[in-house]
């Protein structure tokens, strides 16, 4: 079973973004204090531009396209956009509305390694490179030594995202997270999955078994 050592971590994630907001005229201010501009078709981008220009940087692309892995096919379906996954029940244990991380729609935890993940669903639209840069932004806050190790675009399952796996130090443990954003008019998707950094080589491949079965409905 896995250990309950990485629990705390888990509880103070915020690399992902609480993107309510407080609507006043066509401005707004994220969780996390950063003034937005609401455009009238429900897309939004930050009064301050340099996150945005830092966003717009080129990411390579994985020229592989990544499929559901076949014992993948147990299927849940967000409440909130149009988020979907297929899971292997053997493997991964879930609970909903976020027992652990209020922001979270679904909590995973592997059966018997000490890998952990949550999918972060949002009804609105972010430009999903800008997600990764608020969610490097969030984590800073957070974590000490927070290192990009990669990010690119994907495809899986026919859907495009965004890549990024992120090394930090979180209440004294190193840890890897690695994750797929994702974005469209019906909503922000961020489906994340951690362990420590000294575990993350061995369990590369049971996280993608997780990460790869993520789909829109």
């Amino acid at each position: 079973m896995p250990s309950k050592r990485f629990i705390p971590i888990f509880a103070t994630l915020f690399l992902v973004l609480n993107t309510s907001l407080a609507v006043a005229s066509q401005k707004a201010f994220t969780s996390t204090g950063e003034i937005v501009i609401l455009n009238e078709d429900g897309t939004w981008q930050y009064e301050n531009q340099s996150l945005s220009a830092q966003a717009t940087k080129k990411l390579k692309t994985n020229s592989k396209k990544f499929k559901t892995p076949k014992k993948s096919n147990f299927p849940l379906k967000s409440k909130i956009n149009s988020f979907g996954l297929r899971m292997n029940p053997a493997e991964w244990g879930f609970t909903k509305k976020g027992a652990i991380n209020e922001e979270a729609e679904y909590e995973f935890r592997h059966k018997k390694l000490e890998i952990y993940a949550m999918a972060i669903t949002e009804s609105i639209e972010i430009k999903v490179e800008n997600l990764i840069e608020i969610a490097i932004e969030n984590m800073k806050k957070v974590g000490s030594n927070v290192r990009v190790v990669n990010r690119e675009y994907r495809n899986v399952n026919g859907v495009k995202v965004i890549f990024m796996e992120i090394t930090a130090v979180v209440n004294g443990i190193k840890a890897t997270y690695l994750g797929y954003y994702h974005s469209n008019s019906k909503g922000s998707t961020q489906l994340l999955a951690f362990t420590g950094t000294a575990l993350a080589a061995k369990y590369k491949q049971d996280i993608f078994n997780l990460l790869n079965g993520l789909s829109t409905q």
